[in-house]
């Protein structure tokens, strides 16, 4: 050590090593501290010290500060420059979270100490483009922690803290989803109780999302927050393949998302989603024409995997629809819905067997629950037909201007007040259609049919098998 006039004293080649392990904890080049002689004489020691460090990282250290030699208090200031992450030594990396793989960061803090006080900190910390590693997602974000604490005075003493933390230009990727989420920003504040989010917003699935909520620490963690969105549901579909797979969604929804749960002993989260859809349009399995401006409410249960529409209300071409019940979410999804409305007949002709049913229009006023997946859906309930039409080439038949009533349920079919036109003569039929035992009740199987028809000649009553020849 040696002292110089406008330097003060310089200390070269200083090394701290901890006495166990003989490891060096700080190394510096060069090492120059000031006193302010003129303050001494007051009974202030005022001292400015400045290291270049190369241990335990690379930086640049300045501490400042003031210690009265009769009152004891200290008031101590320092500061870094940039530290590199990468260049935090061993011995220390060990002791941060080993996703943290990268970044920089500058740290500035302030000490105020009274004998008969608890000493505070203010401690400002700039996190740039730092980099979380986890095995299920990598994130990255500019942070900003600018915080006070109060210091435990003596053993027993809580620690309590208050930081608010910044987050800017975040981006977090899920490895096995290959989803980003982008655009991160927003702030929270960090206590020794909590982490309370008051604000954070970002971009996932084509829509921008904000979430607000609490975080509890250990020994008992656990979360309530709050997500919503202004989402358009393509993307957001695209997320539950078992659907995507034979339905297809598009347009827009308000959405809610709530979460509360524990993580300890095990991690046991309750999560109800809601969702106002707007002006949406839906292809589903067996219908020719998609259902367009769709509006109403769904909840999502995802304990249950159980998504509940409430009531939506559609349109299929020009007729009106609407909808309510449950569909559960497992592969293949099965569904209980409530269907009312008129449909057009020409777009329910995967339904009906294309080697003998050539064409099939018209309307039908339908009231059906719908039960099953979506390949074996099980119709039950009522529906009245108006102007059908059908053309039957397999056995020259062309069945015009039907009109009547259709009762569906688990075990046949039943036709009352049916007329129509069969090649240009009228006629009027009863009919039981009932499907093999134990075969649902399903178009392409082979269905038993009982039944009699009224024309001008005379009346003939019909018992047999409908068979695909």
């Amino acid at each position: 050590m040696r002292y110089q006039p406008f330097r003060g004293f310089v200390l070269e080649q200083v090394r701290i090593d901890e006495r166990t392990s003989h490891a060096t904890w700080v190394a510096t080049p060069i090492l120059t501290a000031r006193l302010n002689w003129m303050a001494l004489l007051r009974r202030h020691v005022v001292f400015r010290a400045r290291a270049p460090l190369e241990l335990p990282c690379q930086t640049t250290l300045t501490v400042s500060g003031r210690y009265d030699l009769r009152r004891r208090t200290l008031q101590l200031h320092a500061r870094t420059t940039e530290i590199p992450l990468r260049t935090i030594s061993p011995e220390f990396k060990a002791r941060m979270p080993a996703a943290l793989s990268d970044g920089t960061i500058r740290v500035n803090l302030q000490l105020n100490h009274h004998p008969q006080e608890a000493p505070r900190l203010v401690a400002r910390v700039d996190a740039e483009d730092l980099v979380w590693a986890a095995p299920a997602y990598r994130a990255t974000a500019t942070l900003i922690l600018d915080g006070r604490a109060t210091l435990p005075s003596s053993a027993g003493t809580p620690l309590e803290m208050e930081s608010l933390v910044t987050v800017r230009d975040g981006t977090v990727e899920s490895i096995s989803m290959r989803h980003t989420i982008s655009h991160v920003q927003g702030r929270a504040r960090l206590t020794t109780e909590e982490l309370r989010i008051e604000e954070l917003t970002g971009t996932a699935l084509g829509s921008s999302w904000m979430l607000e909520g609490t975080l509890a620490p250990f020994p008992h963690p656990s979360l309530e927050a709050l997500l919503t969105s202004h989402a358009q549901l393509a993307p957001l579909f695209a997320v539950f393949p078992s659907l995507q797979e034979t339905w297809n969604l598009t347009g827009e929804a308000d959405l809610r998302l709530g979460c509360h749960g524990a993580f300890h002993p095990t991690m046991l989260l309750d999560c109800l989603a809601r969702a106002e859809v707007q002006g949406a349009s839906l292809t589903v399995p067996k219908l020719t024409s998609p259902i367009t401006n769709i509006v109403g409410s769904l909840g999502y249960d995802a304990l249950t995997h159980d998504l509940s529409i409430d009531q939506l209300r559609g349109r299929l071409l020009t007729e009106s629809l609407s909808a309510r019940g449950d569909v559960l979410l497992t592969h293949p999804p099965n569904l209980s819905l409530e269907i009312d409305g008129s449909l057009p007949l020409q777009t329910l002709t995967p339904w009906l067997p294309q080697e003998t049913v050539e064409e099939f229009r018209g309307l039908a006023d339908v009231a059906l629950h719908l039960e099953g997946s979506p390949a074996t859906l099980q119709p039950i309930g009522r529906i009245e037909l108006r102007q059908a039409h059908a053309k039957l080439p397999k056995i020259s038949t062309i069945i015009d201007d039907a009109h009547g009533t259709l009762l569906m349920d688990e075990e046949r079919i039943v036709l009352q007040n049916f007329s129509l036109q069969w090649n240009d003569q009228p006629v009027a039929v009863t009919a039981t259609v009932t499907p093999p035992r134990g075969g649902g009740m399903h178009w392409r199987e082979l269905p038993r049919i009982v039944a009699t028809v009224d024309m001008p000649q005379g009346e003939l009553m019909v018992a047999g098998r409908v068979t695909p020849e």
